[in-house]
Parts: structure tokens; sequence; C-alpha cells
């Protein structure tokens, strides 16, 4: 997994960012790569940390279905502290305006796996030989093709 520095942060950009988190679930390593609105990846990142404490890592589906647990718990946040319980259409438009992706690369019983999590519909979905996220998105997609 690679990754550049560059990410958002709202209306910003920023060249500093460390964007690939190693995370273990059950003992074993996930690499999750953040693209996209910086803020909210960060905090699906933490969310999904979390998620891995609290669950066994018993099938091999169930890294990418705690990562979709935690996009959802985001949203279900970001309304929460925003207030926005009334306001269902501005909420989903903010997350609309505000994408970020999150890639999950990990082993299960010696075989790969790699997932894509948009952030807007906010389900995994498995890739196989590579896949590629965020704005140099298309670039990468390029190159290893």
């Amino acid at each position: 997994m690679a990754c550049d520095s560059q990410t958002t942060a709202g209306s910003a950009k920023r060249t500093d960012s460390d964007k690939i988190s190693h995370l273990t679930f059950g003992g074993k390593d996930i690499i999750v790569a953040e693209a996209g609105d910086s803020t909210l990846s960060a905090r699906a990142v933490e969310l999904l940390q979390k998620q891995f404490s609290l669950l066994t890592f018993d099938d091999w589906r169930k890294p990418a279905d705690a990562a979709q647990d935690a996009v959802k718990i985001l949203k279900q946040e970001l309304i929460e502290v925003n207030n926005w319980k009334e306001c269902q259409d501005f909420a989903q438009e903010y997350h609309r305006e505000n994408p970020f992706s999150l890639m999950l690369a990990y082993f299960h019983n010696k075989a790969p796996y790699l997932y894509v999590l948009n952030s807007v519909p906010g389900f995994a979905t498995r890739e196989w030989l590579f896949a590629t996220i965020g704005c140099g998105g298309t670039v990468a997609e390029f190159i290893l093709s």
C-alpha cells in the first residue's frame, strides 16, 4: 500500500498527512488507507479500531463489515454533534460534499483481502488485483493497469 501526503481538511489542503494506519484485529494486522475529507476519515479510523476491540476476527469479511459499521456510526455521530436530527437532507448533503474513502488490506487464513469503502454510499466492496482511492486514484489506476 502506498500514498502521498496531501489531504483535504475542510476547504484547506494539507501536505503533511499520514494517511495509512496500522490497526490490529484479533492479533492480525490490518492496514487502512484514507483519502478525501481527513477530519471524517480520521474519525472513521478511530471508530474502526474501537470496533476491532469489540469483535472477533472469525470471518474473512469481518474487517470490511466493521468498517461499514464505523462509517455508519460516524454518520450518526455527525448528526448528533451538529444537532441535525431535524435536518436529514442537510446531513446527507454534507456527506455528499465532504466524501472520504477507506482502503483495507489484510490476510485471513493466508488469503489476501482488499476492500474499498466510499463514505457515500457507505459499503465496502472487495477488490482483486489492486485498488486506488482519492484524487490521484485515476492516475494511479492508469499506472498500475
